[in-house]
């Protein structure tokens, strides 16, 4: 799995061990977790930082996901953005 990963521009996962791999890789990675009052192991904060894998973003839906679609459009704008400047 580390090897399918490290042949990725950019990953975009869910809180799950792809999360892991992908941030210790050093790849570009999107995450998309519920928030929740607790934080998450590897962000002390609930700002979108990631503390563990700085070429990470963690971004927090409503845990209802009523937001999903509106998340997945941000992260689809900055990707738009990222290949525009290459």
């Amino acid at each position: 799995m580390a090897a399918l990963i490290d042949s990725l521009d950019i990953v975009i996962t869910i809180d799950n061990i792809t999360t892991h791999l992908s941030g210790s890789l050093g790849k570009k990675t999107y995450v998309i977790t519920p928030y929740t009052n607790e934080y998450i192991l590897y962000s002390r904060s609930n700002s979108g930082r990631c503390d563990w894998y700085p070429s990470s973003e963690i971004f927090y839906i409503n845990p209802d996901h009523s937001d999903i679609n509106k998340t997945i459009n941000k992260i689809n704008k900055i990707i738009l953005k990222i290949e525009y400047l290459i």
